[in-house]
């Protein structure tokens, strides 16, 4: 089976098969929306930021937050890391520095700003 709509994920079996292949439709279409139904966290937050930087959205990057949805022994609930990719990878595609000041990482931030031609 090989689903032909976003709306046909919901039928497959397992919470990986299906976060895989929302984040597909999601990358296909820019639809950030169905990164929202994306249960995993770095899965989910992959796709906001994969979808921010394609779009040119800084305002997909807040939505990087915890609380984590899933939580399990190994997985690390680190959205902060995933937010400062997001802020960087949109500000490279603006070419606005500005962008890197919302990066906590300090060497994220100044790698930021040179990306950005930012002094």
């Amino acid at each position: 089976f090989t689903p032909k709509a976003a709306a046909d994920c919901e039928t497959l079996s397992g919470d990986l098969r299906r976060d895989n292949c929302l984040a597909n439709f999601a990358a296909r279409d820019n639809d950030e929306s169905l990164c929202e139904r994306i249960d995993f966290d770095s899965s989910r937050w992959s796709c906001l930021y994969q979808i921010a930087e394609r779009k040119g959205m800084p305002s997909l990057c807040g939505q990087i937050t915890a609380p984590c949805r899933f939580e399990s022994p190994g997985v690390q609930c680190d959205p902060e890391t995933y937010r400062d990719t997001c802020y960087l990878v949109v500000a490279r595609k603006l070419k606005d520095g500005k962008w890197c000041g919302q990066v906590a990482d300090a060497a994220k931030q100044e790698s930021c700003l040179k990306q950005t031609g930012e002094p």
